[in-house]
């Protein structure tokens, strides 16, 4: 978890952590990518989602891309 684009985005860590349990994952060493939609909602890819092929990677916020 890359810190500073947290902040950025003005997310706290409770609040990732509160996205990740509503969305089924209880660590977040089960997070492959965590993506910031535009619409403020965000994605979770696990490490044991079966529709990516992405190599494995540490979680990362799409703003992590530019």
């Amino acid at each position: 978890m890359i810190e500073r684009h947290l902040q950025r985005e003005l997310i706290t860590d409770d609040e990732l952590m509160s996205k990740l349990r509503q969305q089924g994952v209880k660590f977040l060493a089960d997070v492959k990518f965590a993506y910031m939609e535009a619409d403020g909602r965000i994605s979770i890819i696990t490490f044991d989602s079966k529709s990516s092929t992405v190599p494995e990677q540490k979680a990362v916020l799409k703003s992590d891309l530019h």
